[in-house]
């Protein structure tokens, strides 16, 4: 590797953990403080606490690292150029490109390494904070599981729900299955419906099939419509059971998404938060290049305080389009992939033509 890309590597990588190990210990601080008083009235032991919080830490590394390359890429040429370094690379015939190539090379990596780790160590760390915190500091049972995408919920002794997908804020389940077992855990009954609304204080099956298991092995099959179902629960209590993004690993995510789609059910935003998993490592590819010309812009009219600010300003901006594109997304009004890929494309774009501006 030239000594030049070497060098720059070096600078951008060390103020990259730096910046990195700021920004978490900051995100970890104001969760301690948002949580703390919630947490005691639980009464909860101190190790419960640690491995909690110890457990949002990756999350948080996940999360912080795109404003961390963006901080580093802008302070980073900023010292360059107060050094008079970049003026002297220039001057020896050394093009802008050539400079950034370094900062572009490293983020490459640093994005890699991103979406391996959010890949399955991520959302697995994730997942085990949320249980630690149901169970262990809140002291609730842990009553529904997922395995293989579906979420299975024991409410009886001896009666058990599995559901597709829930929708709390419309009150509606998807792909919902119904099982009563006998003495010797053999089926007993099953009532099968695309879909479950609640309405009229309680839970309607619009339609569906009754399966009823005889002793002499022949089974009843019934359609029905307009089928009340006996939950004794309210949408408040399928809020835990909505399966969420984060806590699932990338395969997870995948077969989550396509058995929805098989099943007839649209996958909606998590066909928006599956494409979001591949895009959002490269902002981390994004940002450092958009900082470039903004980090040698910001050393000759305000230095490192300027740069930082201007680094916070330019995160934000991303955040806001980010956001919004995802809302849209999920809302069906853009396609997934447009959604999850907007922001970067956006910013990107940006960021290479203040680059070609200032190599003149």
């Amino acid at each position: 590797m030239p000594l030049l890309t070497k060098y720059i590597a070096r600078e951008y990588l060390r103020v990259f953990w730096l910046s990195l190990g700021a920004l978490v210990l900051i995100y970890v601080v104001s969760e301690v403080f948002a949580k703390i008083g919630k947490f005691a009235r639980y009464d909860a032991d101190v190790a419960a606490l640690l491995a909690y919080f110890a457990l949002k830490i990756p999350r948080a590394l996940y999360e912080m690292a795109p404003l961390a390359a963006l901080m580093a890429s802008v302070l980073a040429m900023t010292t360059l150029s107060r050094q008079h370094e970049i003026t002297a690379l220039r001057a020896c015939g050394v093009g802008l490109f050539r400079i950034a190539w370094p900062v572009v090379l490293v983020s490459l990596g640093l994005g890699a390494a991103a979406f391996a780790a959010n890949w399955s160590w991520i959302p697995a760390a994730t997942a085990r904070a949320q249980e630690v915190k149901t169970t262990r500091i809140e002291g609730r049972p842990a009553t529904a599981t997922l395995q293989r995408a579906r979420v299975w919920l024991r409410l009886e002794r001896r009666t058990f729900l599995n559901v597709r997908m829930t929708d709390p804020e419309s009150k509606t389940l998807y792909g919902v299955r119904l099982y009563q077992v006998g003495d010797r855990f053999s089926p007993a009954e099953e009532i099968d419906a695309p879909e479950v609304r609640y309405r009229g204080g309680g839970w309607v099956a619009p339609t569906g099939i009754h399966r009823l298991f005889r002793a002499d092995g022949t089974i009843d099959v019934e359609r029905f419509a307009d089928r009340p179902l006996d939950f004794l629960k309210t949408p408040e209590d399928f809020l835990q059971l909505e399966i969420k993004e984060e806590h699932l690993q990338y395969p997870q995510l995948l077969e989550y998404v396509n058995g929805l789609a098989n099943s007839g059910i649209d996958p909606g935003r998590y066909a928006v938060d599956l494409a979001a998993r591949a895009s959002v490592p490269f902002v981390i590819v994004v940002m450092a290049l958009l900082g470039i010309p903004f980090g040698l812009g910001e050393a000759r009219r305000g230095g490192w305080g300027m740069a930082v600010g201007m680094s916070l300003v330019l995160g934000l901006a991303y955040w806001i389009i980010h956001s919004l594109a995802i809302s849209l997304g999920r809302g069906g009004v853009l396609p997934a992939w447009v959604a999850a890929w907007a922001a970067n494309g956006i910013f990107l774009t940006i960021g290479v033509a203040l680059l070609l501006q200032k190599r003149h």
